[in-house]
């Protein structure tokens, strides 16, 4: 380990935490998260412990990930660069909010999470269903509030979600999406299933009912924006669910 400043830079050949972060990150990749999310936890703490910077756990990330995709059959590449952007979160969480950011923006997991899916889309030709059910698991890989859903989202190239509406009357909420990745073709019908498989999980979640989703209108279709409609499975109001949005 050398010093800059004070503070230590991590080579990641020489540091036993990188290996770790490779271990936890295969565990999480195969859905071990019982065994995977604990470890993180204390992980993060070593991190801090250790002087390393978040800088340097992203490098530990590009790294494990650059090793672990190639070695996955081509359907699971894509859910699984989804997942490693939520692990990537979660190891970074301890530097707090503003630290996250950048290295989310800027990781290579975060650029192409939507790229990765329309070319799964294109070689597999997925159902709508299973783009909505994608959406859904997608969607429980974050916690917090909805602006929180919403930001990553967002900071993973997926678009730009903005919650128009809320009528806590009928249980309704209005959504607006641009730039919204599945949107990137001309088409008669709307194309955003993943998007709405994520927004009736998300709020379904943080509602603590079951949420259906529809889209109403779509940029693929021509409109200037596309907008989701969710609505309660079971028909009536949700008290104080805007309370319930901000977790």
């Amino acid at each position: 380990m050398r010093r800059d400043e004070g503070r230590a830079i991590v080579e990641m050949e020489e540091h036993p935490l990188c290996a770790r972060y490779r271990e936890l990150l295969a565990d999480y990749l195969e859905s071990e998260e019982a065994r995977a999310l604990p470890a993180l936890r204390l992980l993060s703490g070593e991190f801090i412990r250790c002087q390393i910077g978040p800088e340097e756990v992203a490098a530990f990330h590009e790294r494990a990930l650059s090793e672990l995709l190639p070695a996955l059959p081509g359907e699971r590449i894509a859910p699984a660069s989804i997942r490693a952007a939520a692990f990537l979160r979660l190891a970074l969480r301890g530097f707090g909010v503003d630290p996250l950011r950048p290295y989310l923006e800027t990781s290579v997991t975060s650029r192409f999470v939507g790229q990765i899916l329309r070319e799964l889309e294109a070689e597999f030709h997925l159902p709508d269903v299973a783009r909505i059910r994608i959406g859904s698991k997608y969607a429980e890989n974050f916690e917090g509030d909805l602006a929180n859903y919403l930001d990553m989202f967002r900071l993973q190239g997926l678009g730009n979600l903005t919650l128009e509406s809320v009528d806590e009357a009928h249980g309704e909420l209005l959504f607006t999406g641009r730039d919204v990745f599945e949107s990137y073709e001309t088409s008669d019908y709307p194309q955003d299933h993943f998007t709405r498989g994520f927004l009736a999980r998300a709020v379904s979640i943080l509602a603590r009912r079951q949420m259906n989703c529809e889209e109403v209108a779509c940029q693929a279709q021509g409109a200037p924006e596309c907008r989701f409609v969710v609505t309660p499975v079971a028909p009536g109001p949700i008290p104080n669910l805007r309370r319930l949005l901000d977790g």
